[in-house]
């Protein structure tokens, strides 16, 4: 709807035209009454309902994703970002349309009243998405802040190295190679590393935690994410079968719940630990603790226990796991 005002003044009357008809408003003289109908009053005041665009500047801009994030982290902040901007777009033609429908009109008729209702939906709207933005771009900067790994040539990355070497000992290639592992060698992400009958092998990682695997041992080290300017990190390693002694190091002190082991029957997360674990191919075995309190969580129930130092746990085939006792003397 368009509105044309124009005024002449002429002995004392002003003329209004509005949509070709003429509104005489006659000057008010005193002590008389106002003459002047009502709807025409009305008809000049003009409610306007836009949307401001300004309400999108408000809004932080989108932060773009880093390509040097780990593929994990990557991907879900690319999928949020993509669905971000569908929705602002969304958005923009939303208020567009509003603007376009309802920039103005009469304050009392009854489009105003469902304008006011729209315009009212949009802005919150608008609010949430605004809070939905900066929520990712959080997410963004803490993915940016969080330690990196070390890469190493070839695109490995390195997580410590071997030590002490005894017997066969050697790195699973994804290709089904068997490498041998020297001391001294780098030991890198995800290798999968086997140890043959009576052999041995300690691996030493970057934050000093020590693994020591005995005869006819299965491991891999799924995760592992260290800063050494703060000795904040992540490690997650997964043993399948044998025997593994080990000392928690820098990560397990600073963030204990950031260093974890998988058995096939737990999860089990240390504090300042030393500890035994035995793993036969059915599943069975044991969790001795010499030092320090480990969380105990069974995989197959989710019941979650403590354990302290000079207490052990038996494994059992079923995947379930008895009560902690004290160590044999």
């Amino acid at each position: 709807m368009q509105f044309k005002f124009t005024r002449r003044i002429r002995n004392e009357i002003v003329q209004v035209r509005y949509s070709h008809k003429m509104i005489h408003l006659l000057p008010k003289k005193p002590g008389s009454q106002d003459r002047r109908p009502s709807h025409s009053r009305a008809l000049l005041l003009v409610a306007v309902m836009f949307v401001p665009c300004a309400l999108f500047a408000q809004i932080p801009a989108i932060a773009n994703v880093p390509e040097n994030l780990p593929v994990a982290v990557r991907d879900p902040l690319a999928q949020t970002r993509t669905s971000l901007l569908t929705r602002k777009s969304a958005l923009q033609a939303d208020v567009t349309s509003h603007n376009a429908e309802c920039g103005s009109v009469p304050t009392d008729s009854q489009a105003a009243q469902s304008c006011r209702k729209i315009q009212d939906e949009l802005q919150t709207k608008i609010a949430q998405y605004a809070a939905a933005v900066k929520k990712f771009n959080d997410d963004v900067a803490a993915a940016m802040a969080a330690p990196k790994s070390q890469p190493v040539s070839g695109g490995l990355i390195r997580t410590g190295g071997a030590g002490a070497v005894q017997g066969e000992v050697f790195r699973v290639t994804a290709d089904g190679r068997k490498i041998p592992i020297e001391p001294g060698k780098p030991i890198f992400l995800n290798d999968h590393i086997t140890t043959g009958p009576n052999s041995r092998l300690q691996v030493m990682l970057l934050d000093e935690s020590v693994f020591t695997l005995g005869p006819e041992s299965d491991m891999v080290l799924d995760e592992f994410v260290y800063d050494p300017s703060t000795s904040a990190g992540k490690i997650t390693a997964k043993i399948t079968k044998g025997v593994f002694r080990f000392v928690t190091g820098k990560i397990a002190r600073q963030q204990p719940d950031n260093m974890k082991v998988k058995v096939p029957t737990a999860d089990l997360g240390f504090r300042g630990t030393e500890v035994e674990v035995f793993v036969a191919t059915d599943g069975s075995g044991y969790i001795k603790l010499f030092a320090g309190k480990m969380e105990i969580t069974e995989t197959k129930t989710g019941r979650a226990f403590s354990m302290g130092a000079g207490q052990m746990a038996t494994l059992n085939a079923d995947g379930t796991i008895s009560r902690p006792v004290p160590l044999p003397h």
